[in-house]
């Protein structure tokens, strides 16, 4: 019995000889004179030379090498040798993937000729999909208003701040797929790209229930959040069921409060997270951290103010303050009141009405009605950040101080180099100082690129925010508004309906009014 290396060598030299008899019969059929229609031999046993078939077989890969496509470039209805497409294959290492059916049917007399064919195919790798979370609490409530039909708006009987268990289950990380590798005609494997990770942190109060820390549940009852840090945690809270008086005092608590009753003149609530107080708020203070929830009114004299570094949500506000870093949401109307926020202002339920006061908002002031029938002066402003203006400000009162000090250190290094070569100094304490105020020059220049770089930063966004800032009142702007967008002004001494004010042109301008109205701008 043969060996398998016995057998391998038999095997090339049956291969050897055939390409040896066909090559002969080429040539022979070459050299002899064309033979009539009746003496050509079958079409099906016509055979190619290797080295012709090269030039007019050949093998192409995509660009990903997923795909083989053989061309055979000979005349439509002549038969090509099987054989020599699979040594075409062999010669570009495409071994995965071979259709033999598609081969068989390209070296047949009805294949196609003169055009690519597909005749091998990998697949593509498919990648990984990314992992996600599943909350069993609402990781960004907001309350919701439910307006009736006479027009009145109550906030729903929601909790915005969402009472969880000790024990209970708040969220669990789907981790990500790894997908699954595609592999080359080449027989090469590609790996895929596996799906991002999403981060589950255990915050404050709560732990992970498992060790590959795939569950997060709640160690002690409160208030389940999200915190600014991506950490699901448990918040501490305060709840009052009463209102906030002489029987309380003032409420200073390092977590969430939640007040069942009011909070009266002259008392104050702070707290390092959200506020929610049930009943109104009169001529009172309220710092909080978090979100300020005010499920009646913020009324008065003029003596109450809310500072609020989360959102601001309040039923009506009148003849107070609110200073807020996120936006102020006003269910249904704003009098007399002055409203300073780095983000949005939105008075759209009920009468959505501003009349009077001061409102300032980064981008957008929207409302069903602004100004009044008298007349009376109302100042929207939008399109400009104060403190981004204040951090400008320091920027540019940094950099001409530091310009100042380097023109100081200029003069001085010049002094050191004439005493330098004027003087005969032979203990080198001149070339120390020199060597000082030089790095001390690097130094500055440094930092004032740096600034500089900060300013161009500043005024890119101060520009930003003007572009796309706009007022807009759903129904009425009244005579008396005063709007200004990036610090131009537009009084208004007409009506305007449905109307959209934005700066256009260096100037404020409606995009669209119904009124023929018009204004005075400066």
């Amino acid at each position: 019995m043969r060996t398998a290396e016995e057998e391998a060598k038999a095997e090339d030299k049956k291969v050897t000889a055939e390409s040896d008899a066909a090559r002969d019969e080429f040539t022979k059929t070459a050299e002899q004179p064309e033979a009539s229609d009746a003496e050509k031999p079958h079409e099906d046993l016509q055979v190619v030379d290797r080295d012709v078939s090269s030039k007019i077989c050949k093998i192409t890969l995509s660009t990903d090498a997923t795909e083989a496509y053989a061309t055979i470039e000979v005349a439509q209805g002549s038969p090509y040798p099987e054989r020599v497409i699979l040594e075409e294959l062999a010669k570009e290492k495409v071994t995965f993937g071979i259709d033999e059916n598609l081969v068989k049917q390209l070296a047949s007399s009805s294949g196609e000729r003169g055009v690519p064919i597909l005749i091998a195919k990998g697949y593509k790798p498919s990648n990984g999909e990314d992992g996600s979370m599943e909350y069993f609490f609402d990781p960004d409530p907001k309350p919701q208003f439910e307006e009736k039909a006479s027009g009145k708006v109550n906030f729903r009987e929601t909790e915005i701040l969402q009472s969880v268990k000790e024990g209970d289950l708040l969220a669990i990380r789907k981790p990500g797929t790894s997908g699954e590798s595609g592999m080359t005609v080449t027989g090469i494997q590609i790996s895929p790209k596996p799906g991002k990770e999403t981060p589950l942190k255990a915050g404050r109060n709560t732990k992970y229930e498992d060790d590959d820390k795939q569950r997060i549940v709640s160690i002690l009852s409160g208030y389940a959040r999200v915190s600014d840090r991506g950490e699901i945690e448990v918040a501490d809270f305060l709840r009052i069921n009463g209102h906030i008086d002489m029987k309380t005092g003032n409420v200073r608590f390092d977590g969430d409060v939640v007040i069942g009753g009011d909070i009266r003149s002259g008392f104050s609530v702070i707290a390092t997270r959200d506020v929610e107080v049930k009943g109104i708020v009169e001529d009172a203070e309220i710092h909080c951290g978090g979100k300020l929830i005010v499920r009646g009114g913020f009324v008065g004299t003029g003596k109450g103010l809310a500072r609020v570094v989360g959102e601001t949500h309040i039923k009506f506000l009148e003849n107070q303050t609110i200073i807020c870093d996120s936006d102020v949401y006003v269910a249904e109307e704003i009098i007399h009141a002055k409203v300073i926020t780095s983000g949005n202002v939105y008075v759209k339920y009920g009468k959505g009405t501003i009349i009077g006061g001061h409102i300032r908002a980064k981008k957008t002031i929207e409302a069903k009605n602004i100004g009044n029938y008298h007349y009376l002066k109302t100042l929207l402003e939008v399109g400009y950040d104060p403190k981004l203006d204040e951090v400008l400000d320091d920027v540019v009162t940094a950099l001409n101080s530091k310009k100042e000090n380097k023109e100081k250190i200029q003069d001085a290094v010049g002094r050191l180099v004439k005493q330098k070569y004027n003087d005969d100094v032979g203990d080198g304490k001149t070339q120390i100082y020199l060597q000082s105020l030089y790095q001390a020059l690097s130094e500055y220049d440094n930092w004032m690129d740096h600034l500089e770089k900060f300013q161009v930063e500043l005024g890119d966004e101060r520009s930003r925010i003007a572009k796309g800032a706009y007022i807009k009142a759903d129904e009425k702007m009244h005579p008396g508004v005063i709007l200004s967008i990036n610090r131009r002004q537009l009084k208004l001494d007409q009506e305007f309906d449905h109307s959209t004010f934005v700066m256009r042109e260096n100037q404020v301008q409606p995009l669209q009014r119904k009124s023929g109205g018009s204004g005075k701008s400066n």
